[in-house]
């Protein structure tokens, strides 16, 4: 068996396997696994501890007015770095619980990295809805992500 290394390509001549290919694997597995380790950790009330200063609004009209359409809610930040949550008061309790924990998650992810991945929050509500045993929630979720 021949090994070529060029500019991050390992080519093992009986399988043929990319170096990037490889490391994306493992980087999915190790993301997966995170996702469902910290997701057993945290639950709303511990994560929304974690958080400084977000206020939390529940109202339809603030949500159709400073939201994307037809979200259930959205996360915002203000010129001087206050964060506000902002979720639909009219959702089934299940479909509220779901959408205030990734805005929780979405709010915790902006104060540690200053940034957002939906991959993440998506897996995160899925992995807290299938824990909280919300089926229509977890087959919609897992579409999504």
């Amino acid at each position: 068996m021949t090994i070529y290394t060029e500019t991050n390509i390992l080519l093992l001549c009986d399988n043929c396997v990319t170096l990037e290919r490889a490391m994306k694997y493992i980087y999915l597995m190790i993301l997966s696994l995170f996702t469902l380790g910290l997701s057993s950790e945290v639950s709303k009330s511990s994560l929304f501890d974690e958080l400084d200063a977000v206020t939390l609004i529940a109202d339809d009209r603030s949500v159709y007015s400073r939201c994307p359409i037809s979200s259930a809610g959205c996360l915002t930040a203000s010129a001087d770095g206050n964060l506000t949550i902002y979720i639909k008061e009219s959702l089934s309790s299940s479909y509220k619980d779901v959408s205030l924990f990734g805005l929780l998650f979405d709010a915790f992810q902006y104060q540690e990295n200053g940034d957002i991945s939906n991959l993440k929050t998506c897996r995160m509500k899925l992995t807290y809805a299938r824990s909280n045993k919300y089926r229509e929630i977890t087959n919609l979720l897992r579409d999504e992500c």
